[in-house]
């Protein structure tokens, strides 16, 4: 994921001994011998000797309350000391002795980003650019602050004058790539990170993320050069291997691509939470007759829907199996492991040997000469529960299609990835009965589908098990990539999956079927669509294909 970074020491002025002493200023009688004293102390400030920088501060604020420079020097101090509430009440007092102190509102400015207040911040750097319009730093810093704040366009705009500004620095370039690649504007993006690596050609950092967004825009051998780039300079870069893999996956290359995936771990963005259990993480090296083994979920529902498939693996290896899973997926999960074997996320857990996360599994099964997967379906659901929804939709003489439109919101590509249902519910063929799979339905959504005749929601639906027996008896299911996709899918469903133009690596890129999922239809947004747009033009040829074709009104 690519973040927006500043050189420290141009924001705050103190981290060399150019900018720890850039516009010194003292005032009275004893100017001169201030002057020396501040020099001295900016000196030992620099060189982390704060103590005695704090004595010398100390001092000169015992001649004069107001002296801006002391006062600056101490906030640093207490900055480095992560006393950021008293560095800013420091900082607060020295722009009050001096409102156009540069270095004082771009230290306080940083700071209040660093607290997450990030209109304050803007204030700040704000005050700097209307004095100062050619401020490079404080042009930098608010376009961090506009990005981080997902302002990407004001972003882009404070980059564009910092460039004009000084066009010969890769850090502005690098920024506004930044902010192109967050609005999708990967073109321009790769544009600026190019120019940004030729102005510094041992940014790792911009390999990476012209390699990201060279991914984006299905270019995946320029990729790979890159990510190999970030990581021949910067060997120990984890994001770059990680990104490596994504690409690997992305263009079916699964055992290199696996293999990297490992590095998900050590990578500053991942959200997951490596697991620190005394017991050895298994990755396949260890003989497992007669011991236990712990998988556990890492990641999304779906992600543990799609992986689970490689536990059947494990019956034949003479080993006991245990699986630590999120509450909806419990019931599900019986038809893999024996209920007793089965334990909710965050209880106490038995004792084991060995664990292994799911999404580790094709990795590890590769050192036991197992890598291929599994075919589906690999999960099943009781007879009695599919019988109750084919009793429940029995009533509909149309063909009866379920709909999953929307995904987790907080997945970082969820604005890629779902739909809203009012996009989508007067457009729906008429002929066919719509079947809500979410569980979850706002009230909004709600009333949509009270006035819509055709289409029904069950609010008794419960876990993925009794999702999935109502999946079984549908005709069909039209889905984004969200995991009710994975849960139909895992049970041999057919779903029309649809996709943005940026999607995940496990969806195949060259064909409308993936390797995961035998049923599946891949069905791409054109480019000239909405996601939207192309749920209903899918939903439209599911409605021709049963013989009807007249859309909602």
């Amino acid at each position: 994921m690519a973040s927006f970074w500043q050189n420290k020491s141009e924001i705050t002025g103190c981290n060399d001994q150019e900018h720890a002493l850039k516009n010194i200023l003292s005032e009275g009688v004893s100017c001169a011998v201030n002057k020396t004293k501040i020099e001295e102390a900016n000196l030992l400030n620099s060189q982390n000797e704060l103590e005695k920088a704090y004595g010398i501060y100390k001092d000169i604020l015992g001649e004069n309350p107001r002296n801006t420079d002391a006062l600056f020097g101490i906030a640093v101090i207490l900055e480095k000391q992560n006393k950021l509430d008293l560095a800013i009440q420091f900082l607060s007092k020295a722009i009050e002795s001096e409102p156009d102190k540069t270095e004082a509102l771009l230290a306080r400015g940083r700071i209040f980003c660093l607290q997450g207040m990030p209109e304050n911040a803007i204030s700040d750097f704000t005050e700097i650019i209307s004095n100062h319009p050619d401020c490079f730093e404080a042009l930098i810093a608010r376009g961090i602050t506009f990005g981080h704040n997902s302002q990407f366009t004001a972003a882009i705009d404070d980059f564009s004058l910092a460039i004009g500004i000084n066009p010969n620095c890769a850090e502005a370039f690098y920024n506004r790539g930044v902010a192109y690649e967050k609005l999708h504007q990967f073109a321009s993006a790769i544009d600026d990170y190019s120019t940004a690596i030729k102005l510094n050609p041992h940014d790792y950092k911009a390999y990476n993320n012209r390699g990201v967004a060279r991914r984006e825009t299905k270019c995946f051998n320029a990729a790979l050069k890159d990510f190999d780039k970030s990581t021949k300079i910067t060997p120990d870069f984890a994001e770059g291997y990680y990104n490596k893999s994504l690409t690997l996956l992305s263009i079916g290359k699964l055992k290199e691509g696996f293999k990297l995936y490992e590095y998900r771990w050590k990578t500053e963005h991942f959200k997951s939470q490596l697991r620190h259990f005394s017991q050895p993480l298994w990755l396949g090296n260890e003989d497992l007759t007669g011991k236990t083994i712990l998988f556990h979920s890492e990641q999304g529902l779906g992600d543990s829907i799609q992986f689970c498939r490689y536990i059947k693996f494990f019956k034949n290896m003479k080993c006991r199996v245990l699986l630590e899973i999120e509450h909806p997926l419990i019931s599900l999960m019986q038809s893999l492991v024996p209920k007793e074997q089965i334990f909710e996320k965050g209880s106490p857990l038995p004792k084991f040997d060995y664990h292994c996360p799911l999404m580790s599994l094709p990795f590890a099964l590769q050192n036991q000469n197992h890598f291929h997967f599994h075919g589906t379906p690999y999960l099943t659901v009781p007879e009695r529960e599919i019988g109750y929804w084919k009793e429940q939709l029995k009533r509909f003489a149309v063909p009866v299609i379920g709909l999953a439109w929307r995904g987790n919101p907080n997945h970082p590509k969820d604005q890629c990835r779902s739909t809203s249902l009012k996009e989508l519910i007067g457009h729906l063929p008429r002929d066919i009965q719509w079947v809500s799979l979410h569980n979850n339905i706002s009230l909004e959504e709600k009333r949509l589908m009270q006035d819509c005749s055709n289409f029904t929601n069950y609010p008794e639906l419960g876990d993925f098990q009794h999702t999935g027996a109502l999946c079984l008896a549908l005709d069909g299911i039209v889905s984004v990539d969200t995991s009710i996709a994975h849960l139909a899918g895992a049970l041999g469903q057919k779903v029309s999956l649809i996709l943005s133009n940026f999607f995940d690596y496990r969806w195949d890129l060259g064909s409308n079927k993936t390797p995961w999922y035998e049923k599946h239809r891949i069905v791409k947004k054109q480019k000239t669509e909405t996601l939207a747009e192309a749920f209903i033009r899918t939903s439209s040829k599911i409605a021709h294909c049963a013989g009807t074709t007249q859309p909602t009104k």
